[in-house]
């Protein structure tokens, strides 16, 4: 008799969360609502005629409030976000910037757990400017059939290490 009343109240209790589990995800999300359509952008970054691999690539619009992002490949190629990992951009046109930094610690020998550390600097892997959008002079149109296509060829010499903090 008491098996059955457990069982009873076991099977009750995975139908009750089954259908609150239901609901939940039955409800809209007044964010996912409001999102503008997305198409498909991608494309190819290079630096002097070679890929740019590992370089953070932003698509600022000129008008309108949704940029885009990624994260360029080995092989420099690139696949932009707006909202979800690989969703896309808005169509529209784009102001471009580029940026590939390379941040040094030295950790102070003495104690390595306290920052700062003893020495600290930054490194542009690309010329500054593209990191700046009143500077990179690289744009970008992305239709509303989307653009696989876009390509962001940057030319010129790394810049010289800024050192930060050296304590040594």
């Amino acid at each position: 008799m008491r098996n059955a009343k457990t069982f009873k109240v076991y099977g009750l209790s995975v139908i009750l969360i089954t259908l609150s589990l239901c609901g939940c995800y039955g409800r809209s999300d007044q964010w996912v609502e409001g999102r503008p359509p997305l198409v498909d952008a991608s494309g190819v970054a290079t630096i002097n005629g070679e890929p740019l691999d590992n370089a953070i690539v932003t698509f600022r619009p000129i008008e309108g409030n949704y940029a885009a992002f990624a994260r360029t490949q080995n092989d420099g190629s690139f696949q932009l976000t707006t909202f979800d990992d690989g969703d896309g951009a808005v169509a529209g046109e784009f102001d471009v910037t580029v940026s590939k930094m390379v941040i040094e610690l030295e950790p102070n020998p003495a104690n390595p757990q306290v920052l700062p550390p003893i020495y600290h600097s930054e490194h542009s892997m690309i010329p500054a400017k593209y990191n700046s959008v009143d500077k990179s002079g690289l744009t970008a149109t992305i239709s509303e059939d989307g653009d696989s296509d876009l390509r962001l060829e940057l030319v010129g010499l790394p810049e010289k290490k800024k050192v930060l903090a050296d304590n040594r």
